[in-house]
C-alpha cells in the first residue's frame, strides 16, 4: 500500500507536467522570435549606416567629377510618381479543379 500515495502523486503529476511543457515550448519560441526582431532591428540600423556612407561617397565622388571636368551638376528632376502596386495575388490555384479547368479573377486587370 506504500505505493498508493507514489502512483497518485504520478497520476495527478503527468497532466501538471504535459501542461507545462507546451507553456515551456511556447516561451522558448516566443523568445526565438524576440531576438530574431532585436537583429532585424539591429541589421535595419547597419543598413541606414550603410546607406548614409554609401550616399556621402557618391556625393564626395560626384563633386570630385565636377570640379575635375567644370561641368555643373546636373539638375534633380521630379521622379515619376510610383505605379499603383498590384493586388495581392488569391488564392485561386489552391482551389482550382483537377480537370484543369483555368480559372480566372475577374477583378484583375487583364
Amino acid at each position: 500500500m506504500k505505493s498508493w500515495p507514489v502512483l497518485m502523486a504520478a497520476i495527478v503529476a503527468a497532466p501538471v507536467a504535459a501542461q507545462s511543457a507546451p507553456a515551456a515550448d511556447r516561451q522558448s519560441v516566443e523568445a526565438q522570435i524576440n531576438e530574431l526582431r532585436a537583429m532585424r532591428d539591429s541589421m535595419a540600423k547597419q543598413m541606414s549606416t550603410f546607406d548614409g556612407k554609401i550616399n556621402a561617397l557618391e556625393a564626395q565622388l560626384q563633386a570630385q567629377t565636377i570640379k575635375s571636368t567644370g561641368a555643373s551638376p546636373p539638375v534633380a528632376t521630379a521622379a515619376a510618381p510610383p505605379a499603383k502596386a498590384a493586388p495581392a495575388p488569391t488564392a485561386v490555384a489552391s482551389a482550382a479543379p483537377a480537370n484543369g479547368t483555368i480559372l480566372v479573377n475577374p477583378n484583375e486587370p487583364s
